[in-house]
């Protein structure tokens, strides 16, 4: 048996370490997918997009946990979030797409270094 050994016990998975302790590793979390939104809500978010400032600029750290959890809060509380490519501008069609599938998140628009995320509030 490798170092490197798996076990999968139900939603948690270890992994052993190189001493031969168990480490957790986290699971990405599986968000139902999101139905398709219509086009008179499209452009009432694009409209009310307009009158943002971006909230997250993503800067040389990338899509990190971090970002990706200050996302997650932005979106649980104001459910349209504006973010400013500061960096990563080259890849922001890639990393825009990823961002939305990485929270649960529709991509709004993508215009010039910003793009627009909406996650429908629970009810």
């Amino acid at each position: 048996m490798s170092n490197r050994a798996k076990a999968e016990p139900r939603g948690a998975q270890f992994e052993l370490s190189p001493t031969g302790a168990l480490a957790t590793v986290a699971l990405p979390v599986q968000r139902e997918p999101l139905p398709r939104l219509d086009n008179s809500t499209l452009r009432r978010l694009k409209a009310e997009a307009q009158r943002l400032e971006p909230m997250l600029k993503l800067g040389k750290a990338g899509l990190s946990a971090a970002f990706i959890q200050s996302m997650n809060e932005a979106l649980a509380k104001h459910s349209l979030v504006k973010i400013k490519f500061v960096e990563f501008k080259k890849e922001r069609k890639e990393l825009s797409a990823q961002l939305a599938r990485e929270t649960g998140s529709f991509q709004v628009m993508l215009v010039g270094n910003v793009a627009v995320f909406h996650r429908p509030q629970p009810n």
